[in-house]
């Protein structure tokens, strides 16, 4: 695979499924040139939010982790990035996901390759929750993630660990939406949801050089 290959998340692929074309290149030049344009939605902008809720679960639900993570907000420069940074720990704080006993497992990136396209997944808690793995993305943003989306985000992401020797159930999956306060899971994989994501992985290598 070439470096000039497109190269794509599995949420931002789920996005860019159930959009019209312009959009998609919008969404496209955004995973091409990562460092043009607004950031405040993407998961390195939530970075600090993100460590604080691994260090919370790893320290055995320390409210002090929380609370320290917090205090760390005021080290960003980005007056934008300290607020929805400690949004996120709020919200995460005040929702169920806080009485949930989870022990962290190592974060390990999967990649696909779908013709000249590379599909790259990565969940931001890999986890053993009651004896059963569990893998969970979470939706920082600040309005809740369509269901169908996130519903096609762990469809996708099922079939890269498939491909990559990985088996597990895709009920061990979630998409959690802290904006919304709900969970979203799926107990099955559509067939349609991999033949679309084939079909668009041609296209988006037909445009992806004129981006």
């Amino acid at each position: 695979m070439s470096v000039t290959d497109p190269r794509l998340t599995v949420r931002a692929f789920a996005e860019l499924l159930a959009l019209p074309l312009y959009e998609q290149v919008r969404i496209l030049n955004e995973q091409k040139n990562p460092g043009e344009g607004p950031q405040a939605f993407k998961v390195p902008f939530y970075s600090p939010a993100l460590r604080g809720i691994r260090t919370f679960y790893r320290t055995g639900n320390s409210a002090a982790a929380l609370t320290s993570a917090k205090i760390e907000l005021a080290t960003l420069g980005l007056a934008a990035r300290r607020k929805h940074n400690a949004r996120v720990l709020s919200q995460f704080e005040k929702s169920a996901e806080a009485s949930r006993r989870l022990t962290l497992a190592p974060q390990i990136q999967q990649k696909l390759s779908i013709g000249k396209l590379e599909l790259r997944n990565q969940f931001d808690l890999q986890a053993v929750e009651g004896g059963a793995p569990r893998l969970i993305y979470y939706n920082f943003r600040t309005v809740a993630i369509d269901k169908g989306t996130a519903v096609t985000a762990l469809e996708l992401a099922h079939w890269v660990l498939e491909e990559n020797g990985i088996t597990i159930p895709i009920k061990r999956l979630q998409y959690v939406d802290l904006s919304g306060g709900t969970v979203v899971g799926t107990t099955s994989r559509r067939a349609s949801t991999i033949t679309k994501a084939k079909r668009n992985a041609d296209l988006i290598t037909t445009i992806w050089p004129t981006i």
